[in-house]
């Protein structure tokens, strides 16, 4: 808890008049805007850190998974699928397991990864999806009402809109 005032002279100081009190919290905002404004630099790096670990872990799967190029919606949506199944999963177990299950999906069990191939029917989604995660978005935006996004959803979302 912090100490704002310490005495009840003090107390009764700021609560005197209006002009005094509005003073006393214009310097109480002034404080916590200082505390917010030294902590941005650090709370930025980190973010650019996990865009960059992001981007390079999306580039590393479609290098090692060249077959799944032209199926990166449906790459996106078993991505997102994988996240909300497995919330204790970090980003490198999903991209592991993402592979395997999309090709498991597509039925492409058989198929090496450095064979190109799309599916000639793709699947279409049984219900309205949120967007994939390995793709950049037509620009529209899910409507309110939608299943709440995990924590690793709205990180990859944020990187694809900085994309």
């Amino acid at each position: 808890m912090y100490k704002f005032v310490e005495k009840e002279e003090e107390l009764d100081k700021v609560l005197d008049s209006v002009d005094s009190f509005n003073n006393y919290m214009t310097k109480v905002v002034v404080k916590a805007q200082e505390g917010v404004l030294t902590s941005i630099p650090q709370l930025v790096a980190k973010l650019a850190d996990q865009v960059v670990t992001q981007k390079l872990a999306v580039a590393e799967f479609y290098r090692e998974n060249k077959d799944l190029v032209g199926n990166k919606a449906f790459v996106g949506i078993v991505a997102n699928d994988l996240a909300a199944k497995n919330p204790g999963w970090n980003m490198e177990k999903i991209i592991s397991e993402l592979g395997t299950e999309v090709r498991t999906r597509l039925r492409m069990s058989g198929i090496t990864p450095q064979a190109p191939v799309v599916p000639a029917t793709p699947a279409a989604p049984a219900a309205p999806v949120d967007p994939p995660a390995f793709v950049v978005g037509g620009g529209s935006r899910p409507g309110p009402g939608g299943p709440p996004m995990t924590a690793m959803e709205k990180d990859i979302m944020s990187l694809l809109d900085g994309a």
